[in-house]
């Protein structure tokens, strides 16, 4: 796949498609929440204090011993993303597709003023089949836009209307658009390299191990 340019919320990034082959051996997920947690000297009562949108989530991504040949698209591919500068839109690796049983067109229903703003757990949507229960279920993923979520600790139910409304982590990124298709087959998250230094090991026997971390694209 070649090289791509794409604009996320009116900037220009650059894609390159990470190599089909060969597989990862094993992809290390985590999330995590900037919260302040804060203890009274006096009554020790705490009290939590998060900042709206301050949650992130990346993986860990490592490769089995690669021959030479087996090694090169990769490291192509880590010079190609040039440090931090662009980005990747992969699956999650262990992702086999829905839990639930998505139907209808679903899109996103932003057209009541304050919803589906940035940094909201709460996404609005419609077109569904109606009266559905369980198109979606706990950490199913969907994507809209270039963005992966997945969905929260309830299922997602349609009301006669076709309407949905149902938790997500992490939260909106940007503001949604009116009408943005929502995918729930093979969705990507966007993606970048956690830290600029790409390194990897040369084994006697000339094999190649390699892991690279990725963060969400932000």
């Amino acid at each position: 796949m070649p090289i791509t340019t794409i604009t996320l919320d009116g900037n220009a990034v650059t894609l390159v498609p990470l190599p089909s082959s060969p597989a990862p051996k094993s992809v290390s997920p985590w999330m995590s929440d900037s919260v302040a947690l804060i203890t009274s000297p006096f009554t020790g009562q705490t009290q939590a204090q998060g900042s709206t949108g301050a949650d992130l989530t990346g993986l860990m991504v490592t490769y089995p011993p690669l021959n030479p040949k087996q090694a090169a698209p990769l490291l192509a591919w880590l010079a190609e993303m040039r440090g931090m500068a662009n980005a990747v839109q992969m699956t999650p690796p262990e992702y086999k597709g829905p839990q639930g049983a998505p139907s209808g067109t679903p899109t996103v229903n932003s057209t009541a003023s304050g919803t589906n703003q940035a940094g909201s757990y709460t996404l609005v949507t419609r077109g569904w089949r109606a009266s559905a229960a369980n198109l979606l279920l706990p950490w199913d993923a969907i994507q809209f836009g270039y963005r992966l979520h997945r969905i929260g600790i309830t299922s997602v139910s349609s009301d006669a209307s076709g309407n949905a409304t149902f938790n997500i982590y992490p939260s909106l990124r940007e503001d949604v658009a009116d009408g943005t298709p929502i995918i729930t087959a093979n969705p990507m998250g966007l993606y970048r390299l956690a830290q600029n230094k790409r390194d990897w090991v040369i084994t006697p026997d000339f094999y190649t191990a390699l892991s690279f971390p990725l963060v969400e694209y932000r």
